[in-house]
């Protein structure tokens, strides 16, 4: 394989520790506040999986992954569109 693609891969496994990271620490954080249940259980995998959503997009942003570039330009073009 290429030296670029194995970049990508090291970028993307970065983008992802960073992810695990944050969500295992909401996840903690979280589980003591929410009711206990299947609604707190439901609203604390809505939550830490939306922010780890994020985290990766930004993460994978901020390392210039083409696929994020490519993610971003298009919500952008789909917002100008209104």
């Amino acid at each position: 394989f290429k030296r670029a693609f194995w970049a990508g891969v090291l970028k993307m496994l970065a983008a992802t520790a960073l992810m695990a990271l944050v969500c295992v620490l909401l996840s903690g954080g979280l589980s003591g506040v929410l009711p206990a249940g299947k609604l707190g259980e439901l609203v604390l995998l809505a939550v830490t999986a939306g922010v780890g959503v994020g985290v990766y997009f930004l993460a994978a942003l901020a390392l210039g992954l083409d696929e994020a570039k490519l993610a971003a330009g298009l919500a952008k073009r789909l917002l100008k569109r209104g």
